[in-house]
């Protein structure tokens, strides 16, 4: 339809039809794709279905309202998607942070369902015992957190200890202790010589067949002077159907201070890591040997027997339990 229509000039019988035209158009939406629109004003607006937006006339040219003024008709893009033709809104995966998540109604809450069968999302509180565990990057990491794992100690008493057949400390020997008093079992290491006991063990199932550390309960025989001992202790693991006909491992010690009040209790660090000898496995048959090394230089209680009275093997478990 031409817009410049009808005129002065054109006939009654004309006129009314031409109107009509105009109307037709109008109703149409001036639509490009239906209608043939000559001679529009400024400022006309159409609908262009075949590229569905509406656009506005600016004397010369159609130009798109969606670019001029945002008006989105076709496809949406951003947080909220439709695609064009489509008029479902749909939000876009991974674009909406959690600020524009509904606020959740307190500290230390998590969203999830406690509810019976599917629903929707709740919220339920996390103790901080929980997340304690829930932060921890690895199942190692959790065992060490709720303790039921890692480093594990086992207390041995010179009782379940005996002196090595050669270089071997004196036989066990009991301080009586007074009435109330705990009598107190040792075995005696000399100030000026290398001097061993040995005890052996089943290791746990759940031990990682890694090293070992020790700490050493004991006294000195007599003396009020600093002084230092140096203990010790080695293994070699045997598994079933082996010979224990094998060699130690590195030894592994620790220098203790003495105190200066003679058979008070001395309760040392640990020592450095103890290499087992062999091939440790689970379940292994463990021999160790601990020592005071009497000659080495830094041990300066010299000529003044040392009292064994415990030591406490450290081993490190990968396992809660043995079965």
């Amino acid at each position: 339809m031409n817009w410049n229509l009808p005129t002065l000039t054109d006939l009654y019988t004309d006129f009314l039809s031409l109107l009509k035209g105009r109307d037709t158009d109008l109703a149409k939406g001036l639509d490009p794709a239906i209608v043939t629109v000559t001679n529009p004003e400024a400022n006309f607006i159409r609908w262009n279905s075949a590229n569905n937006y509406w656009e506005k006339f600016n004397g010369t040219t159609w130009a798109a309202l969606s670019s001029a003024y945002a008006i989105q008709v076709g496809a949406f893009t951003g947080e909220v998607t439709k695609p064009s033709g489509n008029s479902a809104l749909t939000i876009a995966n991974g674009v909406v942070t959690y600020a524009k998540m509904q606020n959740v109604s307190a500290a230390n809450m998590a969203l999830g369902r406690i509810s019976a069968g599917a629903g929707s999302v709740e919220e339920f509180s996390v103790t901080v015992a929980a997340r304690s565990v829930l932060d921890d990057p690895t199942v190692a990491a959790m065992r060490t957190t709720l303790a039921i794992a890692g480093k594990s100690a086992v207390p041995v008493p010179v009782t379940a200890m005996s002196p090595r057949a050669t270089n071997g400390c004196a036989t066990l020997a009991t301080t009586a202790g007074a009435a109330n008093q705990p009598d107190v079992d040792y075995l005696a290491f000399d100030g000026a010589a290398k001097e061993y006991a040995r005890f052996c063990m089943r290791m746990p199932k759940g031990w990682n067949e890694g090293t070992v550390t020790a700490d050493f309960s004991w006294r000195r025989a007599s003396g009020v002077g600093a002084a230092n001992v140096v203990w010790g202790i080695r293994a070699v693991a045997v598994s079933d159907n082996e010979t224990p006909a094998a060699a130690f491992g590195s030894d592994a010690t620790v220098t203790d201070a003495a105190s200066t009040t003679t058979a008070n209790m001395n309760l040392s660090g640990e020592t450095g890591a103890c290499t087992i000898g062999g091939s440790p496995a689970e379940l292994d048959l463990v021999f160790f040997e601990v020592f005071r090394d009497g000659a080495a230089g830094a041990d300066t209680l010299d000529g003044v027997d040392a009292w064994l009275t415990e030591i406490t093997l450290f081993v490190t478990l990968n396992e809660t339990n043995d079965a």
